[in-house]
């Protein structure tokens, strides 16, 4: 798996190419903790469009990525979900604990609704 970064105003861009394994995982849990102790990112949005499996360490990494990100006040959403990436956080309900959606322009727009509030 590949990890790419991009800005889009103050929102952390991750994009995720290819299969989600062990060593993946920890590459991103690495990067996702770093950017929070270190550059303070309070809104991630991963693009997930590009990763056609995660493994079980995959989606217990991210569990724990995402309870960082709430204990640290910030907001992490994920978009572009292939279906059986999707089915996994279905059956592992992560999908409960997790805003997902179909596009990157209306997953930004949601972090823009929820500061409006």
């Amino acid at each position: 798996m590949s990890i790419h970064t991009r800005k889009c105003n103050d929102i952390l861009l991750i994009d995720l190419v290819g299969p989600v394994g062990h060593s993946a995982a920890d590459n991103l849990s690495d990067l996702l903790r770093k950017v929070i102790a270190q550059d303070h990112v309070r809104k991630i949005l991963v693009n997930m469009s590009q990763v056609n499996y995660i493994f079980s360490k995959g989606l217990g990494v991210l569990a724990s990525i995402i309870k960082l990100v709430r204990e640290s006040g910030g907001i992490l959403k994920l978009y572009g979900l292939q279906i059986k990436v999707r089915e996994l956080f279905f059956i592992t309900m992560l999908d409960s604990v997790v805003e997902i959606f179909e596009e990157e322009d209306i997953a930004i727009q949601s972090f823009q609704k929820k500061q409006d509030i």
